[in-house]
């Protein structure tokens, strides 16, 4: 993973807010899972957060009061479906179209 910046951290998780917004699907399921995936060492995140808090102090308490907005609102957000989801079926359904291609 590269160096992030909080706003690409930031747009990352906005990202995961429409995602669950949305509702569970494959490639929401996706976003979700890379995002956790990317974000699992948080150590590897904090070089280039440092950086930008040395360039724009400013700007990066102005950005890490919007991630913490958009995680105060996923944390807000009913996540009952996610939680019950299938994600071995939705998984099984979003390939099937290329294994049925692949057996004919």
């Amino acid at each position: 993973m590269e160096e992030l910046t909080l706003s690409e951290v930031a747009r990352r998780l906005a990202e995961v807010k429409a995602a669950v917004d949305e509702g569970v699907d494959f490639d929401n399921a996706f976003t979700v899972a890379a995002f956790f995936s990317d974000f699992e060492d948080t150590n590897r995140v904090i070089p280039g957060i440092e950086r930008d808090v040395d360039e724009d102090p400013e700007k990066a308490v102005e950005v890490s009061q919007e991630i913490l907005t958009l995680v105060d609102t996923i944390n807000g957000l009913d996540l009952s479906a996610w939680q019950s989801a299938d994600y071995q079926q939705i998984f099984e359904e979003y390939i099937k179209a290329w294994r049925d291609r692949w057996e004919a």
